[in-house]
This record gives C-alpha cells, sequence and structure tokens, in this order.
C-alpha cells in the first residue's frame, strides 16, 4: 500500500528526496516565522528599527521554496 503520493511520480520517483525536501521546507518557513516574530518583538521593545526581520524571513523561505522546487524536481524525472 502506497502512504506517500506526490502527482507526475512513476515508479522511479524518490520518495525519500520529495518527503525530504517538503519536510525541510516547512519546518524552515516556520522557523523563520516564529525568528522573525521575536525578532520585531525584541527590536520594537528597544525602540530599534526591526522592518529586515521579516524581509530576511521572507528571503530566507522563498530560496528553501526554490532549493525544495529544484530537489523536487530532481527527484520525481523519470
Amino acid at each position: 500500500m502506497q502512504t506517500f503520493a506526490v502527482a507526475g511520480c512513476g515508479d522511479s520517483c524518490r520518495y525519500d528526496v520529495v518527503y525530504g525536501a517538503t519536510q525541510i521546507q516547512l519546518w524552515v518557513s516556520v522557523g523563520a516565522f516564529i525568528v522573525a516574530t521575536l525578532t520585531v518583538v525584541a527590536l520594537s521593545l528597544r525602540g530599534k528599527e526591526s522592518w529586515w526581520a521579516p524581509a530576511a524571513g521572507a528571503i530566507i523561505v522563498v530560496v528553501t521554496g526554490i532549493f525544495s522546487t529544484i530537489a523536487i524536481s530532481g527527484a520525481t524525472a523519470a
């Protein structure tokens, strides 16, 4: 029985890479959100600029998404 399915995957899919890339993307996104939020709160309490924290978090999420997409594309290629 197959418990994990990916669109476009055939018999030659590397499910471990797909699963790993998906999990890394998820946890990096959650971590970036938490760190950016805590950084904004801490800097705002001190009266310092904090605009860069969410921007850095967004950049980290986008870059991780690009690498995740590349990894998944390679793992699902026939």
